[in-house]
């Protein structure tokens, strides 16, 4: 409206379009086909570069990794537009927390009534992910609301999903730190305590190999969606006093 002529976005904050388009043809010149490729951007992922890295491997089918501290990573709005944008092209992401891999969950995987997590965090700005991997692994998808309430020094979080299941998890923001613990019952109403003690780390580094040498992961992208959605919920619900955010 004010050039009268088309304006090519060379470079801004946000954006790099032209960089990535010279980076994309350069890897197809030495490696043949994008798609499927692993693309690793490691770095400041908030700004030009990390975002069109991982908007041109969304487009393209490549398999990016952003390798970033947390507050360094890319706006969550552009990365569920990625991930969105991954489903229709192949294109593959791997986020996820290491407790999704602990063995005592994996008997109610896809089969839990209604999951209760207790731990201890930093923030629930940074640990709610942790959180709502063990409820999404454990219950699926389709939440439909959730809330925040603070008690004291802890942050709970309930989760109400479309069929009437329920979950909540509970983080301790106490200066003494709390082990992870589940309370869950089945779709048998059978119910158990949960203390989660076994190397979770261990398996979410193999389920990582096994990214980056086939490509496979252990969840889906719907998953991923998922707890991103519901994360942003909490959050906004604790913006807003504990009010019902319905997604």
């Amino acid at each position: 409206s004010f050039a009268g002529v088309p304006v090519w976005n060379g470079l801004t904050n946000e954006f790099h379009p032209t960089q990535i388009l010279a980076d994309f043809m350069t890897i197809e010149e030495h490696l043949g086909d994008l798609k499927g490729k692993k693309l690793v951007y490691s770095g400041d992922a908030r700004y030009n570069m990390g975002n069109s890295l991982m908007v041109g491997s969304a487009k393209l089918g490549l398999e990016f990794t952003a390798c970033a501290p947390k507050e360094y990573f890319p706006d969550q709005a552009l990365i569920d537009e990625c991930l969105k944008i991954a489903e229709e092209t192949g294109a593959k992401f791997f986020s996820s927390s290491s407790l999704r891999y602990a063995s005592e969950i994996a008997p109610y995987n896809g089969n839990a009534q209604s999951v209760f997590v207790l731990g201890s965090g930093a923030s629930l700005v940074d640990y709610a992910v942790h959180y709502l991997e063990i409820i999404v692994k454990m219950m699926g998808v389709g939440v439909e609301k959730v809330r925040h309430e603070q008690r004291g020094n802890q942050e709970w979080a309930e989760l109400c999903y479309a069929d009437g299941r329920k979950a909540t998890f509970a983080i301790s923001m106490a200066a003494s730190y709390l082990d992870f613990a589940v309370y869950v019952a089945d779709d048998k109403n059978d119910s158990a305590f949960l203390p989660i003690a076994s190397d979770f780390f261990g398996g979410q580094m193999a389920d990582v190999l096994r990214f980056f040498t086939s490509g496979e992961t252990s969840f889906d992208t719907a998953e991923t969606l998922e707890l991103m959605k519901v994360r942003d919920g909490i959050l906004q619900s604790k913006a807003g006093n504990g009010a019902w955010i319905t997604l």
